[in-house]
């Protein structure tokens, strides 16, 4: 059956995802600038900007160097 709206609620994104919990879930919108649109206060998602965002390459971590005192 398809669902009546093309948006998904963030608890539907976060399952959709597999996140662990909604933290995850709001960590990884903000760190893949993830694009929402809002109905009043709800944020509602698109499954292509979901896939989308799964799909971009992740940064490479900066490694830490320590400075060794002269």
């Amino acid at each position: 059956m398809k669902p009546a709206s093309p948006y998904l609620t963030a608890q539907e994104a976060c399952d959709y995802l597999r996140c662990p919990n909604m933290r995850a879930f709001y960590m990884f919108r903000y760190r893949r600038h993830l694009r929402a649109h809002r109905r009043g206060s709800v944020l509602l998602f698109t499954q292509a900007d979901l896939d989308a965002a799964l799909e971009q390459e992740r940064p490479a971590k900066p490694t830490l160097v320590r400075k060794v005192g002269r």
